[in-house]
Protein backbone atom coordinates (compact mmCIF):
# COMPACT_ATOMS: atom_id res chain seq x y z
CA UNK A 1 0.00 0.00 0.00
CA UNK A 2 2.88 2.36 0.55
CA UNK A 3 3.70 2.08 -2.82
CA UNK A 4 0.42 3.38 -4.54
CA UNK A 5 0.95 6.18 -2.48
CA UNK A 6 4.65 6.78 -3.22
CA UNK A 7 4.03 6.31 -6.57
CA UNK A 8 0.20 8.62 -6.39
CA UNK A 9 2.31 11.44 -5.35
CA UNK A 10 5.12 11.28 -7.78
CA UNK A 11 2.85 11.04 -10.91
CA UNK A 12 0.13 13.82 -9.48
CA UNK A 13 2.95 16.33 -9.19
CA UNK A 14 4.79 14.88 -12.46
CA UNK A 15 1.33 15.51 -14.32
CA UNK A 16 1.13 19.35 -12.61
CA UNK A 17 4.79 19.87 -13.75
CA UNK A 18 4.56 19.08 -16.95
CA UNK A 19 1.17 20.60 -18.06
CA UNK A 20 2.07 23.79 -16.01
CA UNK A 21 5.66 23.89 -17.21
CA UNK A 22 4.77 23.32 -20.85
CA UNK A 23 1.77 25.08 -21.18
CA UNK A 24 3.39 28.09 -18.80
CA UNK A 25 6.59 28.43 -18.95
CA UNK A 26 7.83 27.17 -22.19
CA UNK A 27 5.85 29.33 -24.08
CA UNK A 28 6.76 32.34 -22.11
CA UNK A 29 10.58 31.67 -21.99
CA UNK A 30 10.45 31.29 -26.02
CA UNK A 31 8.90 34.86 -26.08
CA UNK A 32 11.10 36.28 -23.54
CA UNK A 33 14.16 34.49 -25.50
CA UNK A 34 12.97 35.47 -28.86
CA UNK A 35 12.95 38.86 -27.60
CA UNK A 36 15.93 39.23 -26.17
CA UNK A 37 17.77 38.07 -29.40
CA UNK A 38 18.14 41.13 -31.25
CA UNK A 39 19.32 43.04 -28.29
CA UNK A 40 23.40 43.81 -27.64
CA UNK A 41 23.45 41.57 -24.77
CA UNK A 42 20.99 39.03 -26.18
CA UNK A 43 23.60 36.30 -25.49
CA UNK A 44 23.61 36.80 -22.01
CA UNK A 45 19.83 36.86 -21.56
CA UNK A 46 19.30 33.84 -23.14
CA UNK A 47 22.08 32.02 -20.14
CA UNK A 48 20.05 34.06 -17.96
CA UNK A 49 17.29 32.04 -19.19
CA UNK A 50 18.96 28.61 -19.25
CA UNK A 51 19.59 28.73 -15.53
CA UNK A 52 16.38 30.51 -14.96
CA UNK A 53 15.11 26.98 -16.20
CA UNK A 54 17.24 24.45 -15.05
CA UNK A 55 16.65 25.47 -11.87
CA UNK A 56 13.18 25.22 -12.01
CA UNK A 57 13.18 21.66 -13.44
CA UNK A 58 15.73 21.36 -10.49
CA UNK A 59 12.96 22.29 -8.33
CA UNK A 60 11.31 19.14 -9.63
CA UNK A 61 14.37 17.22 -9.81
CA UNK A 62 14.88 17.84 -5.97
CA UNK A 63 10.96 16.87 -5.13
CA UNK A 64 11.80 13.79 -6.58
CA UNK A 65 14.91 12.98 -5.38
CA UNK A 66 13.86 13.95 -1.73
CA UNK A 67 10.61 11.84 -2.18
CA UNK A 68 12.35 9.59 -2.62
CA UNK A 69 15.11 9.37 0.30
CA UNK A 70 12.19 10.17 2.46
CA UNK A 71 10.51 6.48 1.38
CA UNK A 72 13.93 4.60 1.56
CA UNK A 73 13.03 2.99 5.11
CA UNK A 74 9.95 1.93 3.80
CA UNK A 75 10.58 0.89 -0.03
CA UNK A 76 14.21 0.00 0.13
CA UNK A 77 16.87 1.60 -1.88
CA UNK A 78 16.64 -0.04 -5.13
CA UNK A 79 13.07 0.42 -5.80
CA UNK A 80 13.09 3.70 -4.01
CA UNK A 81 15.65 5.36 -6.15
CA UNK A 82 14.71 3.25 -9.31
CA UNK A 83 11.10 4.49 -8.95
CA UNK A 84 11.82 7.92 -8.21
CA UNK A 85 14.02 8.18 -11.09
CA UNK A 86 11.57 6.78 -13.67
CA UNK A 87 8.70 9.33 -12.26
CA UNK A 88 11.47 12.13 -12.00
CA UNK A 89 12.26 11.43 -15.56
CA UNK A 90 9.10 11.09 -17.79
CA UNK A 91 7.80 14.68 -16.86
CA UNK A 92 11.23 15.88 -17.63
CA UNK A 93 11.71 13.99 -21.16
CA UNK A 94 7.69 15.01 -21.80
CA UNK A 95 9.27 18.92 -21.04
CA UNK A 96 11.68 18.12 -23.30
CA UNK A 97 9.74 17.13 -26.33
CA UNK A 98 7.74 20.23 -25.87
CA UNK A 99 9.79 22.30 -27.69
CA UNK A 100 11.60 21.48 -31.46
CA UNK A 101 15.10 20.08 -30.93
CA UNK A 102 18.23 21.58 -32.62
CA UNK A 103 20.17 23.66 -30.49
CA UNK A 104 22.27 23.54 -27.85
CA UNK A 105 20.27 25.28 -25.81
CA UNK A 106 17.61 22.72 -25.77
CA UNK A 107 20.02 19.75 -25.18
CA UNK A 108 21.63 21.72 -21.82
CA UNK A 109 18.37 22.66 -20.56
CA UNK A 110 17.06 19.30 -20.72
CA UNK A 111 20.40 17.18 -19.79
CA UNK A 112 21.66 19.44 -16.68
CA UNK A 113 18.26 18.64 -15.09
CA UNK A 114 17.94 14.66 -16.16
CA UNK A 115 21.54 14.54 -14.33
CA UNK A 116 20.30 16.41 -11.15
CA UNK A 117 18.82 13.35 -9.81
CA UNK A 118 22.03 11.06 -9.25
CA UNK A 119 23.57 14.20 -7.98
CA UNK A 120 21.02 14.84 -5.22
CA UNK A 121 20.68 11.20 -3.98
CA UNK A 122 24.48 10.89 -3.52
CA UNK A 123 25.04 14.49 -2.05
CA UNK A 124 21.62 15.27 -0.41
CA UNK A 125 23.22 18.55 0.77
CA UNK A 126 23.02 20.25 -2.31
CA UNK A 127 19.32 20.07 -1.85
CA UNK A 128 19.71 22.78 0.42
CA UNK A 129 19.72 25.11 -2.05
CA UNK A 130 15.76 23.97 -2.57
CA UNK A 131 15.41 22.94 1.28
CA UNK A 132 13.05 26.50 1.39
CA UNK A 133 10.39 25.12 -0.79
CA UNK A 134 10.58 21.23 -0.04
CA UNK A 135 9.95 22.29 3.42
CA UNK A 136 6.26 23.13 2.27
CA UNK A 137 5.46 19.85 0.75
CA UNK A 138 6.25 17.52 3.99
CA UNK A 139 6.36 19.74 7.00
Amino acid sequence: MRIAGYLLGFLTWGLIFWVSYGRGVVPLIRSLRSQSAPLAMGRMFILCFLLLEVIIQGLWVAYCSDRAMNFVQDLGKPMAYGLGFLCCQVPLAMVARSETPGSLYHVARSVIPMGLFPAFVLNPRWLLMYQWILSGFYR
